[in-house]
């Protein structure tokens, strides 16, 4: 109680990063942020950030069950020297259940002249899962990655940009920015997110039972397919989406370019969904 981070903790049930020492320095923020969740996780408090911290992972950070972090614009970004983290800025252990992830910048740098195809977020066997509000930037690998028996999961409200170009080069190792893989997904939302120069699909779905894929937007003149859904689905609304210029690009790996591509779908309904300027069809179920 003798300080100001103390008082915090009881007074507004929360932490801030800050107090844990993170400074923006990929020698020790790792070890800062870890202890800062695990802590937050253990005795029921938000981890809190704001616009003005910069967490530089020099390794995967994995979170512990029970955590929420509100990050009020907090950049999250992959270590700019380590080439084993690069693209890598989050890692979510396998089983971990109960997780909010809010207002939160991750950043893969590959700006700064980092070449990795790691995805930038990684969810495995998780339940009740939301993220809602954050940007994920600059990444060649997938921005979130949800693989493995994972259900309850929410992606809300956030925004993908330049996610899953090789050195920038569409068709060439391209990535998804949502990409669900592996069979046993149960109850997916995936709602009004924003979509702009993606490598491949914005939202690749497979091996969802029950899901809403609603409200999202591509609105530029790069990527493959708004939806395209990857391996057996059913009981799918596909509503009210918006994709413009799916493109055709010559020796990729998807060369359609429709806007919403649902091969292999059972008991989909699809309303309200605007296709424009697609090289292909606007919509394609088979």
């Amino acid at each position: 109680m003798s300080n100001g981070n103390q008082l915090k903790l009881i007074v507004d049930n929360s932490v801030n990063v800050r107090s844990f020492g993170i400074i923006g320095s990929e020698s020790t923020d790792l070890t800062q942020f870890q202890a800062c969740a695990n802590f937050c996780a253990a005795n029921n408090k938000i981890m809190i950030g704001d616009a003005g911290i910069t967490v530089i992972l020099s390794n995967r950070f994995t979170s512990p069950s029970n955590l929420r972090i509100e990050g009020g614009g907090m950049l999250i970004k992959a270590s700019p020297t380590n080439p084993s983290i690069n693209g890598t800025a989050w890692g979510i252990t396998t089983g971990s259940s109960n997780i909010h992830v809010q207002d939160v910048i991750f950043d893969g740098g590959e700006l700064d002249g980092n070449t990795n195809l790691s995805p930038l977020t990684r969810w495995f066997s998780c339940s009740n899962v939301t993220v809602t509000g954050c940007k994920f930037q600059n990444s060649d690998g997938i921005a979130n990655n949800i693989s493995t028996n994972c259900s309850n999961l929410i992606i809300d409200n956030n925004d993908y940009e330049a996610i899953g170009f090789q050195d920038g080069v569409a068709g060439v190792n391209a990535k998804q920015a949502i990409a669900f893989s592996s069979l046993g997904h149960k109850n997916i939302t995936v709602t009004r997110n924003r979509f702009k120069k993606i490598g491949l699909d914005c939202i690749s779905i497979g091996g969802i039972d029950n899901g809403e894929i609603s409200g999202n937007r591509h609105d530029d003149d790069e990527c493959y397919a708004l939806i395209f859904n990857a391996d057996p689905s059913s009981n799918i609304t596909v509503s009210d989406n918006f994709a413009k210029t799916a493109v055709n690009v010559a020796g990729s790996a998807r060369p359609e370019g429709l806007g919403i591509d649902l091969p292999e779908v059972i008991q989909v309904t699809v309303t309200g969904n605007t296709c424009s300027g697609c090289a292909s069809a606007g919509i394609g179920i088979f």
